[in-house]
């Protein structure tokens, strides 16, 4: 049990709405990312539970793949993909400390980092961060990292062309 609470909190599900994410999207200016059409996983921090470990992977083979680029298992690849989630707590120091313990309030906050890069040279071509606050219900996991990884993929450049 304590496992999966760790793996929601790694996550960073919440249950605010999704505007409430903080999404941040770095993009190499430098890359003709029309160019780029493989890739291939790599490790990175995955989640310590396998099944919320194979979502990610999936929604962003998902996102990727809509952007028409295909996965490969073996090089030469044009990137490669990681992913990593961690946890940390934020204090509200604003608040009122509580009655009982006298310590201020905390909330869990969970990051998602995505990378896009260069399979020989590592060097980024694409990093999101995902920041939400961990306040959600299991049933719901699957839905807020589909929510949280097609804002990220909102910003891939090839996108600009597809929007109206």
């Amino acid at each position: 049990m304590n496992v999966w609470v760790l793996c929601l909190a790694l996550l960073g599900a919440a249950a605010a709405t999704p505007g409430d994410d903080h999404v941040k999207v770095t993009v190499d200016k430098n890359t003709d990312f029309s160019a780029l059409h493989t890739y291939a996983w790599t490790r990175g921090w995955a989640s310590f539970d396998p099944r919320i470990d194979a979502h990610i992977v999936e929604v962003v083979d998902r996102e990727l793949a809509s952007l028409g680029l295909v996965r490969q298992d073996t090089p030469p690849v044009d990137m490669v993909v990681s992913y990593g989630t961690v946890q940390r707590s934020d204090v509200d120091v604003s608040a009122r400390r509580g009655r009982n313990s006298g310590v201020y309030p905390e909330y869990p906050v969970g990051t998602l980092v995505v990378l896009l890069r260069e399979p020989h040279s590592r060097r980024e071509l694409l990093r999101a961060r995902a920041e939400v606050p961990v306040d959600i219900g299991v049933p719901q996991l699957e839905e807020r990292v589909d929510a949280i990884v097609a804002r990220i993929f909102a910003h891939y450049p090839t996108r600009a062309f597809d929007r109206p």
